[in-house]
């Protein structure tokens, strides 16, 4: 038996040291659902620029849906600016004013 299993919330990437990683909780829980055989749908919203085209390439070569991802003009894709301190703690500097911010995706009928 399989499920269908909705991550509503942010698609953003993650901006570490040694390079950019797609994340947001939401997303990378119907990314483990598909993984584990069931139909993973991410609901959000990225801007329509190179790392929004990126996002929804990356999810849609790993068979999660991408219908309910909403496609902003006016606003970029989410980032967060991962530094790590001398010790190796993360220190996370979320950029705000991005699509996901912009959000309507709970008026999308979904």
């Amino acid at each position: 038996m399989s499920f269908t299993i909705i991550g509503l919330g942010e698609l953003l990437w993650d901006m570490l040291p040694d390079g950019k990683m797609l994340g947001g909780a939401p997303a990378n829980f119907a990314y483990w659902a598909t993984r584990l055989g069931n139909r993973g749908v991410v609901a959000s919203r990225v801007g329509t620029d190179a790392l929004g085209d990126e996002a929804i390439d990356l999810l849609t070569q790993a068979d999660v849906e991408t219908t309910y991802v909403q496609r902003d003009a006016a606003h970029l894709t989410g980032v967060v600016d991962v530094e790590l301190d001398a010790a190796g703690q993360a220190r996370y500097t979320i950029v705000e004013g991005v699509a996901w911010d912009f959000s309507t995706i709970m008026n999308s009928g979904l």
